[in-house]
């Protein structure tokens, strides 16, 4: 069959359109920045082509968690890579993660020899608690550098406590800044430890 009579598999309806998340927040930008974006086609066109005022109401349409956005959206535009986006903002990732904190599924990992574990929101927030303030005691600071993990079941949340215990530190030490608290870098589990630093670039 030539692509060009191709169908697709499926297609929302119009009322599922109408409805859908990415239409009200077409409409939102369109009304804040007085432009017509009456197709999906225009809505992307305009994200392209204003970078800058297109993920700052993105983040604001998202409602992100942060101490400060700032005014900067965009650094060094024109450079990808090399661009730099919100420059003056301080956010802790986990606090965005874990901000539900209800019964549904956070996590549901099913690994190759048939294990399986769910975790809700809430049952995550708690655990990662748990174990940031075990962290703390244990006397991590500002300025550890790096966490070496394979990848398994519980990397999800280890990388949260590990989020979640920068922002504990910033708050202990009187921090606004963490954000190179740690380089963190992970493998599959079935890599051999003498494959690893190669991999992650240590020497």
């Amino acid at each position: 069959m030539h692509p060009g009579t191709m169908q697709p598999i499926w297609q929302p309806t119009p009322q599922a359109i109408e409805h859908a998340q990415v239409t009200q927040f077409a409409r939102h930008c369109a009304r804040r920045h007085r432009v017509e974006l009456e197709r999906y086609e225009d809505f992307h066109r305009w994200s392209v082509e204003h970078p800058a005022e297109f993920w700052s109401e993105t983040w604001d349409w998202c409602g992100v968690l942060a101490s400060k956005k700032g005014s900067t959206v965009l650094l060094d535009g024109e450079r990808m890579p090399g661009a730099k986006w919100f420059p003056e903002a301080r956010l802790n990732f986990a606090q965005n993660l874990l901000r539900r904190g209800d019964r549904g599924d956070a996590l549901v990992f099913w690994d190759e020899t048939g294990f399986r574990r769910r975790l809700s929101y809430s049952e995550l927030t708690s655990e990662v608690s748990r174990a940031a303030q075990a962290l703390q005691q244990l006397g991590l600071r500002d300025g550890d550098r790096f966490w070496y993990e394979r990848i398994f079941g519980g990397s999800t949340l280890r990388w949260l406590e590990r989020t979640t215990l920068a922002s504990v530190i910033r708050n202990v030490l009187g921090h606004d800044e963490w954000g190179d608290l740690w380089h963190c870098a992970t493998c599959a589990a079935q890599w051999q430890l003498i494959e690893v630093p190669e991999t992650v670039g240590v020497k």
